[in-house]
């Protein structure tokens, strides 16, 4: 019988998503009916990782195994702020998973570390090279409280200076594709080829650095890491099972390691976390093959052979790096007719905008902190922790300019994010990872211009006018840059805009992703449907201290017809007097003279337009649905009639069908009934009409994770309303994965079940109880 050891890896990883001028994450229709793609694949992925599901023999769920506790995995520092921001239950089952893993592994976790932002370390400046690797380890240190024993490599990019800064920094391992390694010994033995991938992968190796330090290495199983990522073998746990065992060589103690995206399981493959946690049951019930992690093997199965890697080298590029450099052929194939001769211009220009930066920087930076070096390497602390602030500033600051000096770190922050590794590896400028590197690239130009006194945006258009798209009407560089980037710029002023007319929607958020809301005083008038709001409002920067105070006037006449004055230099009282008179032209024509800047409903950002919209015609569309409501039984008998003759029915009488549709769709979940949904789907279906529902099933998400996550927590004990809501997202054909597995840990915390609803529930989601 074969035997030996298994590691299965997960990349976890997404690029930062967040409009980096307010550090928030903006919608993206694209993910529909989630808010974004962060939003989508916690969903199908991240989360159905630690609630991984496994049925009984008759079909009902019997147990849920949190798969991080069992694998080996990394998780990109970017991503897992979000989480612990967004998703604190995945979070938190991340951290119970390494923990867990601590236990079964003799001490070793689950976890490896990951440089703090994903660029191509062989391709960074030496600089940020070895910043990014210390932020990695520390912010690893914060979220796992240990110490980190390997690091992932974005795109397992390598060269021996990333292995020495590594090595500098205490990092025990690495995992590289088999295609990296460029010869083998033994040691003490002679050299020997293996280009082309034909390492042995079951055993680690070492590298032994011209610095005299020395770091590991594993070459992970190429067929079966491929037949996961892009083949069938997730399609049957036993399957893939089969295969594990087929694969594992004869003898020895091998190491057999499967190495993917993390995202391969739920996301790429629906329903893979599934096939995951069925090996990992299994593995539990047989003694041939036996589950590690690499520090445990690393530990008990030292190295007794050295490689030498092939420098400049990935797992994702057969030309090396050049696929975050050069038209190398490497590519997503979308439209074979394209080219990526864009990527050398995008590089050479973010390159250039980074050097000339950093000449400033040090320059300005000597009169700011006491030792710049020390500021930045310790700047992750207040990163992980804001609170920290004032600590971090007494302990750094040379001057009293906390201002400036938190704005020359935030350049250094946006100095690596904007060398994300995502915006060359697809096939076209304009798409939106290379858009999101853009946008870093323009906070830290807006921060340059403003604390260092350098405007370097005209040359850095200059440059992205070589970054030709293959879209015609998409241009290029500079007109992506101009066209896509700039309208998301979100300076103090605009961020004001924002949360004074979510307080007149009644929204008194006290933040707008890092904007805060530090003081805000105001008084407001009506004049039949018109609102006036005049007041005064403090807007704070968490991440620089950056402070601006604005009197302000809002006038709403009605639907989506607004003006907001920020910064009036005078005319309160003037703009008042006009208003309580009824002048509604005069007050807004007042508004624009005397204010320093004025918004409209086009300032906000699209998400917020399109909530807006909602909320301003709400009374309007309350109007329309009333008059609508009236024709809705005639129009059956109507509608019937023309479907029986197979003729087509008139434009107009199809639209006007749709719409009252689509008002008894919203009034059906207003009131949480399932029995007047499933009525207005199924005469919908007759009629064969088809009206958008993706907002309707973005709301019950929403809703229904917000119940699901309270019953998780003890603090939403409603069953009777969760069940209406389960119905209703089972109408909408919403995935029930989430609440299935849930409920069923809510219900094994249970002594005993009293609520019907519970039971039922149990019954119709398949919770063997």
């Amino acid at each position: 019988m074969k035997s030996g050891f298994l590691v299965i890896h997960g990349h976890f990883y997404q690029p930062p998503r967040e409009n980096p001028y307010i550090d928030f994450v903006e919608k993206e229709p694209s993910a529909s009916p989630f808010h974004d793609w962060n939003q989508r694949i916690t969903h199908e992925c991240y989360s159905p990782n630690f609630w991984a599901r496994l049925y009984g023999p008759g079909g009902g769920l019997k147990a849920v195994v949190n798969n991080y506790s069992f694998m080996s995995f990394d998780v990109g520092p970017t991503l897992f702020r979000w989480l612990r921001k967004n998703a604190p239950s995945v979070y938190q089952a991340i951290i119970q998973g390494d923990a867990e893993s601590r236990k079964r592994f003799s001490g070793h976790g689950s976890a490896i570390s990951h440089p703090y932002s994903h660029l191509i370390l062989p391709l960074a400046h030496e600089e940020d090279k070895d910043l990014n690797v210390k932020w990695g380890i520390e912010e690893f240190k914060f979220h796992f409280k240990r110490n980190p024993e390997g690091m992932w490599l974005p795109e397992c990019a390598v060269d021996t200076e990333t292995l020495e800064v590594l090595a500098k920094h205490g990092i025990s391992f690495v995992i590289l594709s088999p295609f990296q390694a460029k010869r083998t010994k033994r040691f003490g033995e002679y050299w020997q080829e293996v280009e082309g991938g034909r390492i042995d992968p079951f055993r680690p190796y070492k590298v032994k650095l011209p610095s005299g330090r020395e770091i590991s290495v594993f070459f992970f199983h190429h067929p079966l890491s491929m037949g996961i990522s892009f083949g069938d073998l997730l399609k049957d746990g036993e399957w893939l099972l089969s295969q594990i065992k087929s694969a594992m060589p004869q003898g020895g103690s091998p190491l057999l390691s499967i190495v993917t995206d993390g995202e391969t399981f739920g996301h790429h493959k629906a329903f893979g976390e599934m096939a995951l946690a069925y090996i990992f049951s299994k593995l539990k019930e047989q003694e041939d093959i036996k589950l590690t992690v690499f520090g445990e093997f690393l530990e008990k199965h030292p190295p007794t052979d050295e490689v030498q890697i092939q420098e400049k080298s990935s797992w994702s590029c057969s030309h090396g790096l050049e696929r975050w450099k050069e038209d190398c052929g490497c590519s997503c194939n979308l439209n074979p007719q394209w080219n990526q001769k864009w990527r050398k211009p995008l590089r050479e220009a973010l390159d250039w905008l980074r050097e000339t930066l950093r000449v400033s920087l040090k320059s300005e930076a000597t009169q700011v902190f006491l030792d710049f070096q020390r500021a930045k390497e310790d700047y992750i602390q207040l990163i992980l922790d804001p609170e920290k602030k004032n600590q971090f500033l007494k302990e750094h600051l040379r001057s009293s300019s906390p201002q400036k000096a938190l704005a020359l770190l935030e350049i250094e922050r946006e100095s690596l994010l904007m060398f994300t590794s995502c915006a060359w590896f697809f096939d076209d400028p304009s798409g939106i990872e290379t858009l999101l590197v853009l946008k870093h690239a323009s906070r830290a130009i807006d921060l340059g211009r403003r604390f260092l006194g350098v405007d370097l945006e005209r040359e850095f258009l200059e440059r992205l006018r070589e970054v030709k798209s293959n879209i015609p009407e998409k241009g290029d560089g500079e007109k992506l840059y101009l066209k896509e980037v700039l309208p998301h710029k979100v300076d103090l002023k605009r961020g004001a805009f924002h949360l004074i007319f979510r307080s007149f929607m009644g929204k008194d958020d006290e933040n707008f992703g890092a904007l805060r809301v530090k003081d805000k005083k105001e008084e407001g008038f009506r004049w039949g449907k018109a609102t006036l709001k005049i007041g005064q409002v403090g807007i704070e920067d968490e991440r620089t201290s950056e402070r601006g105070d604005f009197s302000f006037s809002l006038l709403v006449f009605g639907d989506h017809n607004l003006v907001c004055g920020i910064g009036e230099t005078n005319g309160k009282e003037k703009i008042k007097e006009a208003f309580q008179k009824g002048d509604l032209s005069g007050s807004a024509l007042l508004i624009k003279e005397s204010s320093k800047e004025v918004f409209t409903l086009s300032a906000l950002l699209p998400e917020f337009q399109e909530e807006a919209v909602e909320f301003l015609l709400e009374e309007t569309f309350q109007e329309i649905g009333e008059v609508l409501e009236g024709y809705y039984e005639r129009l059956l008998p109507l509608m019937g009639f023309v479907k029986k003759t197979d003729s087509e029915p008139p434009y107009a009488l199809l639209k006007l069908a749709e719409c009252i549709f689509w008002m008894k769709t919203k009034k059906a979940l207003e009131k949480l009934s399932p029995s007047l949904l499933r009525e207005v789907l199924q005469e919908a279906d007759k009629l064969h009409l088809k009206f958008d529902l993706s907002n309707f099933r973005a709301k019950a998400l929403r809703v229904l994770d917000e119940c699901l996550e309270g019953l998780l927590k003890g603090e939403f004990t409603d069953f009777e309303r969760l069940e209406r809501l389960i119905e209703l997202s089972d109408l909408l054909k919403l995935p029930l994965e989430k609440a299935q597995a849930y409920l069923f840990m809510f219900l094994k915390r249970q002594k005993e079940i009293q609520s019907e609803a519970l039971l039922r529930l149990a019954k119709k989601l398949s919770i063997e109880v």
